[in-house]
């Protein structure tokens, strides 16, 4: 497991540990019912991001990255380490593995996303993309967020990272830490 992808394991872990800590009775429950989580990063053999996702318990996680890691070459060394990393409660869509994040623009993982809040506009900007010939993979609001940035690259090729960002979230509604 590559360095990036063993800080990402490690984060979760703790998110999770502190998500069920109150409650001890319903730990079990909250770990295996409602969780999902998946991590993102960029593997040595390959130019495009690897997206592992499981729900239920981190160790599920941690064996399907080892199961891959082989295939991903990921204990090899890289020169740049890159990963996001994502833990959930189900707030749109049944926890499952299509609905983990981090959620991806195309099949080529071109833009991924993870988001934490909810994005109160997203069927509206879902039904926007789908005419724009966009297929979604899950029933999360956060896919929407992948989708749109897609769509402002493909009509923006020159804008920065940042100007493709600033574009995506003047379009959501959203109800989280960073709401206007």
């Amino acid at each position: 497991m590559n360095f990036s992808t063993r800080i990402c394991m490690q984060e979760i872990q703790s998110l999770q540990a502190q998500a069920t800590e109150p409650d001890r009775e319903m730990r079990t429950f909250f770990i295996i019912e409602i969780f999902s989580e998946g991590v993102a990063v960029d593997a040595a053999n390959s130019k495009d991001i690897a997206i592992i996702k499981k729900t239920g318990k981190v160790a599920l996680l941690e064996e399907a990255i080892k199961n891959k890691s082989n295939e991903l070459d990921m204990d090899d060394i890289v020169d740049v380490h890159c990963g996001i990393a994502h833990t959930r409660w189900a707030t749109h869509g049944v926890p499952s593995e299509v609905n983990c994040h981090p959620h991806r623009s195309d099949e080529g993982n071109g833009f991924v996303v993870v988001h934490n809040g909810i994005i109160t506009n997203y069927k509206e900007v879902k039904v926007f993309l789908e005419k724009k010939g966009f297929c979604f993979e899950s029933e999360t609001d956060t896919e929407v967020i992948a989708k749109l940035i897609s769509h402002f690259y493909q009509q923006h090729p020159n804008f920065s990272f940042r100007e493709l960002v600033e574009s995506v979230v003047q379009q959501l509604v959203r109800n989280n830490l960073f709401s206007r």
